[in-house]
């Protein structure tokens, strides 16, 4: 039988999965199915990172290019896991938010 975590489990994977592979356009992809992307900066407005809603509802997932996790929660069910930039993600939403705040 399948628990919630079980799949939640397998969400946060198969999102990995894109992150970590290198086919070409899955980066810009990605985000455009993306609910929300929401920037870190410090004090001088430099960006840090970028965390990214991919999932809302059900699970919630968000994946969080500062620390390269992924965050899932289902209930009070919770998965974190690590992913490998292999596409420079944190490097693509530096770029977006360079081009939306004028730097």
């Amino acid at each position: 039988m399948t628990t919630s975590r079980d799949q939640l489990h397998q969400n946060c994977l198969a999102i990995a999965y894109v992150l970590e592979s290198n086919t070409e356009n899955t980066i810009s992809d990605f985000l455009d199915d993306a609910l929300s992307i929401e920037y870190t900066v410090d004090g001088r407005k430099k960006f840090l990172g970028a965390e990214i809603l991919v999932a809302f509802g059900g699970p919630t997932i968000w994946v969080n290019t500062r620390t390269d996790t992924i965050e899932g929660s289902w209930g009070d069910t919770t998965v974190n896991m690590r992913y490998y930039d292999a596409q420079d993600l944190q490097a693509y939403c530096q770029d977006l938010f360079d081009a939306s705040s004028g730097h």
